[in-house]
């Protein structure tokens, strides 16, 4: 069997941290703080967030001048989202002109309104840190390039320095057929902000397939 293997490019996201709010003109703005690996130039456009499935854009996105890669975006949610209740919380990207979706919701609780029509600061319960791989998987017959199509969360396991991650979400690019995006999530003992090797095991056939191909992947540091 003759592999053509296209790397693209791997991009990670650590978990939003969420900042305390900030209300401005009467707007409670809940400030997400998101890393992207590698660092990338993005503006308000490029976020999108999904809140129990109702879409809200940015407020505003502000760059922090100390960490390249590093983003304060802000998002005005619904009077009705702060209950005290946890909700699930979608982070949308848009790098080179797609959409990508990162990982599994994240659990965003926002306090209830006070009787001073006041909340305290919104906090995440769980911790959620998905990192995707991006690659192409064609096979070589009868001269031509046929894309593999069809895998999914069963078909890749993550290796991280040898250890094996198995994958949380999959998602293949419709336009592209055997296009994948493979989401894992690193041990917190990776997440270091030094540079790992990653490796991809793919099952073609009912067979596993250790691909040649490392991924160097810088893990930013999970804020205590």
């Amino acid at each position: 069997m003759n592999w053509l293997l296209s790397a693209l490019l791997a991009l990670g996201l650590a978990p939003p941290q969420v900042q305390p709010p900030i209300y401005r003109a009467g707007v409670y703005l809940v400030p997400l703080r998101i890393f992207t690996v590698p660092a990338r130039e993005l503006r308000n456009e490029d976020f999108r967030f999904v809140v129990d499935q109702t879409d809200y854009l940015p407020v505003e996105t502000v760059a922090d001048p100390d960490q390249r890669g590093a983003y304060i975006v802000y998002f005005a949610p619904a009077r009705e989202l702060r209950d005290g209740r946890t909700h699930d919380l979608v982070v949308h990207l848009r790098t080179n002109g797609k959409w990508n979706e990162f990982g599994k919701p994240f659990k965003l609780t926002l306090p209830a309104i006070g009787a001073d029509g006041q909340t305290a600061p919104p906090v995440f319960r769980e911790d959620v840190y998905a990192v995707p791989v991006h690659i192409a998987l064609f096979d070589r017959k009868g001269g031509k390039d046929v894309p593999w199509v069809g895998l999914t969360l069963d078909d890749f396991v993550l290796l991280l320095e040898k250890k094996p991650f198995a994958a949380v979400a999959v998602s293949e690019n419709p336009d592209r057929p055997g296009h994948y995006a493979i989401y894992f999530q690193p041990a917190m003992q990776h997440r270091d902000g030094k540079i790992h090797d990653v490796k991809l095991k793919v099952r073609i056939n009912g067979k596993w397939k250790t691909l040649p191909t490392k991924w160097p992947t810088m893990l930013p540091k999970t804020a205590p």
